[in-house]
């Protein structure tokens, strides 16, 4: 019999189950069921009992087994061959009440067998029956004893843990009493221990010594084997690099003598327009020398002062403080036309002594200064207009140049000397795998040519907003940076490409020199392919630029790329705004310790790159734009300006449309979307009529918007003008500029 009180809940639920399931499952089927699954050994009493308290039971004891019915098969009668009728007819009823005597046998002989098997079922399901209420009353009976025994062994539990407690505490004096003595060993250990380490460290750093001393001699050997497989390889390189270098010496012959050959047609040409020119002069100076002599008889009869202006001098003009003037003097140093303009009006003008420069800077911003300015200053920038209007053919070098500088650079093609390439917007975001770049970073042509020659022609480092790539970086970002340090695959070319991708101008590049770089790894970046080598505690430094706190830690990090196995270890600052805050950004570079320090980075940086997170978010937005309406995206293009540049345009009327050009440009690139389509007219009553007040340091220039008392509802859109004007890393009269709504 199996062992009643192994019965548990899951397995009284099974046997329910399985009995529900499948009526016709035996006891005997159930007992082995359980043996397999729960490995317990129950009776099939046992379990007859759970099946009759979930009332599965059948009605009836045991299906009794069905036997064989005993057929009689019917005789024939039996033929006797000289026998008569009579006497076949007696055999044929003999052999009939034979039959049915023998049939009645087996009738009763079934009916005894079927009684006896039912008086023996009878019996059986007495015994089961029996059995099963002697098993309910041994299982109660086992309950019972299962409840005494479990009082009696709650009783003992508590004493035990009684004693248990009490044995503990003692235990815990004890093991304070031990670990006071382990404490004072340990210490007599430790310094035991320390007196023998220092004694195995100094023999540890004899053995090592010796054994440096021979692992060196190994290695020299080595190194001289592979010094010379590496100058043999090296042998080899220089080869094919001698050869590769006579091939691109033959180009460049053949393109210097197809350059010879231009050039000489071009200084033919040149010549018989100079003589052209050297005549045209001739004429201009005679008539210029007569209308002379009549201007200074004029003078002369007007005490000295031009009729309607004021005598031109050589002092400084006074700076005025307009928020137009201000901002689009930002803008136009980045696009450049006003000293281009300046230039070639020195070029051609007799005028000595004045100051060209802010006259005609004043002169393109006269249209808002209307009503605000001296009538004897107004005078004065009258006078002047009037001075370069006279001068002959100046209105098409100024058409000329406002034709050439208002085109934008997309962005530069950086060739490496592999023959590979790589793209960097024209405000140098970041690096790019191909030129389809968002038409919003893209920069004007001599801001652009400006950055490359500081980048990559002096020791200035380029200035990288962020790495390029979330989980991994770019391979091309990784070929950039080799580019630059100019060890394995050094930059070859630089090339300029407008916005329809249409190549402007190719750049020289000072070859195999190293170059510096400086760029942000946001702290989501990169988490599986950067590994933090060491990292300093964080402090406070003081950006006098911008008059605010951050706080830096030194780190160094090494970043790798698990597509082509590349890596690159860089040294750098880890950046917060306050101390409670998580990290905003790493900043990495190329400088070691001992030339650039941490401080020198941020300021570096941040000075360029001052608005983070917004800019971040604004950059990533522009992208996000450009993707999904690349095709239907319009550019800046002066084309569509209507600024009408003819040869019959007068120098006012190009001041004008330059002062348009300016603020379409400022709408354009640094307001928020919706602006590119105003009118100056908005722009002025919304931003250039604000009042201004100018600041200036050693080193800064700061400007602060003086906003309206009665309420100003442009507040947002002149923050944004502000940080993307703050971004361009713009300088007026040699002073960082920075604007403050």
């Amino acid at each position: 019999m199996g062992v009643v009180h192994k019965l548990n809940l899951e397995v009284r639920n099974f046997i329910i189950e399985q009995k529900s399931s499948n009526p016709a499952l035996s006891c005997r089927k159930l007992t082995a069921l359980v043996l397999n699954n729960y490995k317990i050994d129950l009776s099939k009493s046992s379990i007859n009992m759970i099946i009759k308290e979930a009332g599965l039971s059948a009605p009836v004891g045991r299906t009794p087994k069905k036997k064989k019915k005993h057929i009689v098969m019917p005789q024939l009668p039996v033929l006797l061959e000289d026998a008569s009728f009579g006497e076949t007819r007696i055999l044929e009823d003999e052999r009939q009440k034979r039959e049915a005597a023998e049939a009645e046998k087996l009738r009763l002989a079934k009916l005894e067998e079927e009684r006896q098997l039912r008086e023996e079922e009878l019996k059986k399901a007495q015994e089961e029956k029996l059995a099963q209420e002697k098993a309910q009353a041994l299982e109660e009976e086992r309950r019972q004893e299962e409840i005494r025994k479990a009082q009696e062994d709650k009783e003992a539990e508590q004493k035990i843990k009684a004693e248990a407690d009490r044995l503990k505490a003692l235990q815990l004096e004890e093991e304070k009493k031990h670990q006071e003595e382990e404490l004072r060993k340990a210490r007599e250990e430790e310094a035991r221990k320390a007196e023998e380490a220092i004694k195995k460290a100094q023999e540890e750093e004899v053995r090592r010594a010796r054994d440096e001393e021979v692992r060196k001699a190994k290695e020299e050997e080595l190194k001289r084997e592979e010094e010379a497989k590496r100058r043999a390889e090296e042998e080899r390189l220089k080869a094919l690099q001698i050869e590769e270098e006579k091939k691109r010496q033959e180009e460049f012959k053949k393109a210097q003598e197809e350059e010879v050959r231009r050039a000489r047609d071009e200084e033919v040409r040149k010549a018989k327009e100079e003589e052209l020119k050297r005549e045209e002069e001739a004429k201009r100076r005679a008539e210029e020398d007569s209308a002379r002599k009549a201007e200074e008889e004029r003078l002369i009869k007007f005490g000295g002062r031009e009729q309607g202006g004021a005598p031109l001098s050589n002092e400084k003009l006074p700076q005025l403080e307009n928020t137009g003037i201000v901002f689009l003097r930002a803008i136009d140093s980045i696009i450049g036309i006003s000293r281009l303009i300046a230039v070639a009006i020195k070029n051609r003008f007799s005028g000595a002594g004045l100051n060209i420069d802010d006259l005609t800077e004043n002169i393109i911003y006269l249209p808002l200064l209307q009503g605000k300015i001296e009538k004897t200053l107004e005078d004065k920038l009258n006078g002047y207009l009037n001075e370069i209007e006279g001068i002959k053919g100046i209105n098409l070098d100024i058409s000329r140049i406002m034709g050439l500088s208002l085109q934008e650079a997309r962005c530069v093609r950086v060739g490496l000397f592999d023959g590979t390439a790589l793209y960097l917007d024209g405000q140098f975001y970041s690096v790019w795998s191909s030129p389809y770049i968002p038409y919003d970073f893209a920069s004007p042509v001599y801001n652009l040519k400006k950055q490359i020659d500081k980048y990559f022609n002096t020791d200035s480092p380029v200035i990288l907003f962020n790495a390029p790539g979330y989980d991994i970086p770019s391979q091309e970002f990784f070929s950039f940076l080799a580019g630059l340090e100019a060890k394995e695959n050094s930059i070859n070319n630089l090339t300029i490409y407008g916005n329809k991708l249409k190549e402007i101008e190719i750049l020289p590049v000072s070859q195999a020199k190293k170059h510096y770089f400086i760029f942000g790894v946001w702290p989501w970046q990169f988490t599986e392919c950067r590994k933090v080598k060491s990292i300093g505690d964080f402090r406070m430094f003081h950006l006098a630029e911008q008059e605010r706190d951050v706080f830096i830690a030194d780190i160094e990090m090494e970043i790798h790329h698990p597509g082509t196995g590349k890596h690159i270890s860089l040294k750098g600052c880890v950046l917060k705004t306050n101390p409670a805050e998580k990290t905003r950004l790493v900043i990495l570079s190329n400088f070691s310790r001992e030339v650039k320090k941490s401080e020198e980075l941020v300021s570096i940086y941040l000075n360029h790159w001052p608005n983070l997170d917004e800019a971040f978010q604004d950059y990533s937005h522009k992208i996000e734009l450009f993707t999904y309406t690349a095709n239907s995206q319009r550019f800046f293009d002066p084309e569509h300006l209507n600024l009408g540049l003819t040869q019959a345009s007068s120098v006012k009327d190009l001041f004008r449309d330059y002062l348009k050009a300016l603020d379409a440009y400022a709408r354009w690139h640094f307001l928020p979307a919706g602006y590119e389509d105003k009118e100056l007219s908005v722009a002025k009553e919304r931003f250039y009529d604000l009042g201004v007040r100018l600041k200036s340091s050693e080193a800064v220039c700061k400007a602060e918007i003086v906003l309206p008392e009665g309420g100003y509802s442009f507040d947002k859109d002149l923050a944004y003008l502000c940080r993307r004007v703050n971004e361009r890393e713009v300088f007026l009269d040699g002073k960082r500029f920075l604007a403050q709504s």
